[in-house]
């Protein structure tokens, strides 16, 4: 359960934890982070191709309107289908978003953030 009512979203844990993802556990795309307001989910990512030079990146929206440890707990899930989506530079099943390859994702994005 998260308590959202003592902390802000936008703040320094959640672009820290950001910041380590990025450094740590970069995906195998560029990643363009969009803030979105009362969406439809809290936090969503989808794989565009430029039409022009036809290259990938993953596009992760994220709510402002959650709170800071909710924001970071989706970040984490979030990441960890961007490292399982891109294993090998090839993509996994579209039908098994949370298979075998997010559980090993998800196990790889916490151990990124619990190491010093």
């Amino acid at each position: 359960m998260f308590d959202c009512s003592h902390k802000r979203y936008n703040s320094m844990s959640f672009e820290k934890t950001l910041r380590n993802l990025q450094r740590k556990l970069p995906p195998a795309y560029r990643v363009e982070l969009k803030y979105t307001k009362n969406a439809a989910s809290f936090a969503s990512v989808v794989i565009k191709t430029s039409k022009s030079t036809k290259r990938k990146r993953f596009v992760l929206e994220m709510d402002t309107m959650q709170c800071e440890d909710v924001a970071i707990e989706n970040l984490m899930h979030e990441w960890a289908h961007m490292i399982s989506w891109s294993v090998g530079n090839n993509w996994t099943d579209w039908q098994e978003h949370h298979g075998p390859e997010f559980g090993v994702a998800y196990s790889r994005v916490y151990q990124a953030l619990v190491e010093k």
